[in-house]
């Protein structure tokens, strides 16, 4: 199996599609963009890896485009990688793994505390005490 994102003008991805051996045979891919034009006629597909994430293969093997495309993410044709969305505009892409970051590392665990979300207008973590 195959999954390639399906994207706009600008390399934001639409949506993703799987397909099937048969129609990527060896996971060829130009084979798969040229089948999934014809059948969509829409041009603009590339290759996504379901295992890839933070620029690492989730099974042990080789990482590919730096993260599974989602809907949201964007395709970085320089570095042939897809990013996900910027979930804060103070987060800070890290070009290793491709992840957005806080500008303040996330606390680390605590049994008397529980991190709840980021608040960007006080650029810190939301902790409170579990119940």
């Amino acid at each position: 199996m195959a999954h390639f994102a399906k994207m706009d003008n600008d390399n934001s991805v639409l949506s993703v599609v799987t397909l099937d051996d048969a129609q990527c045979p060896g996971d060829n891919e130009e084979a798969g963009r040229a089948y999934l034009e014809k059948v969509h006629g829409w041009p603009n597909w590339k290759r996504t890896s379901y295992n890839t994430h933070g620029n690492s293969h989730t099974a042990g093997g080789t990482p590919f485009r730096g993260n599974y495309a989602g809907v949201g993410s964007t395709y970085d044709p320089v570095n042939d990688v897809f990013i996900p969305p910027k979930p804060y505009p103070s987060w800070i892409l890290n070009n290793s793994t491709w992840i957005w970051e806080p500008p303040i590392a996330y606390p680390s665990k605590s049994d008397s505390l529980a991190i709840q979300a980021w608040d960007e207008d006080n650029q810190s973590w939301i902790l409170t005490t579990p119940e």
